[in-house]
């Protein structure tokens, strides 16, 4: 049944389509990933165990492009490689919209500030069930090779995960939740923050160099990498090695994460966003 609402925002019409929905298990994906045949059934065969609250998938990108994507393809890969590890550890800690499943009765009203799919996800693990990952239910999506738009999406995603994590802190205590709670502060708390502490780091390793091999090295490795981000992000015709275009990501990663989350604590909210502003 395809729904004809007026604009309210993601979190608006997601919570309206659950009012409609009628089946025991909610599936969501974005508008813009292709599914293969069996992803579906893949997707759903790990909620045959019932301690399973909600189930997530792999997301591959289809087409990377020949500049910034493929440091988005690699990402995907590792975010893949990092969730099937969370989930054989049993403290799979979130899952990506572009293929996600939760029991009808764990899904609570999405608020319009937060990331929908972080949110609807710990849901089971708010509810005392875990998160399961079907290695085989996989799902196509695009790399993006615009600076403007991998900045403004990190920034975007980082606000809106920092809004989460405010709403789900509970989960964050080790002593209720336990090995969850120490994954869930390691892979999206600590991850955010890290950025904010590299200009630091790398003030202090300029003001300490010459003063011994070590120091010199830390800081000419830092240098270097600035350097080769900075050459990634700059070769807009494309004619540097991948390794320049994979360090352009990686600055435009770090940087979009710092500058969010230095938003976030200046207090702002999205509650909005119009597709257009990636693609």
């Amino acid at each position: 049944e395809i729904l004809d609402l007026p604009r309210q925002g993601k979190a608006g019409v997601l919570n309206t389509a659950v009012r409609i929905a009628r089946g025991d298990i909610l599936v969501f994906t974005d508008a813009d990933n292709r599914w293969q045949y069996t992803t579906l059934e893949r997707l759903l065969e790990p909620f045959a165990d019932p301690s399973i609250g909600a189930v997530g998938g792999v997301i591959e990108i289809a087409d990377p492009g020949r500049s910034l994507g493929v440091g988005d393809r690699f990402y995907r890969k590792y975010e893949s490689w990092l969730r099937n590890n969370e989930c054989r550890a049993g403290c799979l800690v979130s899952i990506d919209g572009a293929i996600l499943a939760v029991r009808r009765g764990l899904f609570e009203t999405v608020p319009a500030d937060v990331t929908d799919d972080f949110f609807i996800s710990t849901a089971a693990p708010a509810n005392g069930l875990r998160i399961g990952y079907a290695a085989g239910a996989v799902v196509k999506d695009y790399g993006l090779d615009g600076r403007g738009k991998q900045f403004r999406r990190r920034v975007r995603v980082t606000i809106r995960g920092l809004r989460s994590l405010s709403a789900r802190r509970s989960l964050m205590n080790p002593l209720r939740f336990g090995r969850y709670a120490v994954a869930l502060i390691s892979h999206k708390l600590l991850r955010r923050l890290a950025p904010l502490f590299l200009l630091p780091l790398l003030v202090s390793s300029v003001a300490l160099y010459g003063t011994g091999a070590l120091y010199n090295a830390v800081t000419l490795v830092q240098l270097g990498g600035y350097a080769v981000g900075l050459a990634g992000i700059a070769d807009t015709r494309r004619r540097l090695p991948r390794v320049f275009h994979l360090g352009g990501y990686a600055l435009l990663a770090v940087s979009g994460l710092a500058w969010g989350t230095v938003r976030f604590l200046a207090g702002t909210r999205l509650q909005r966003w119009t597709p257009a502003d990636n693609r």
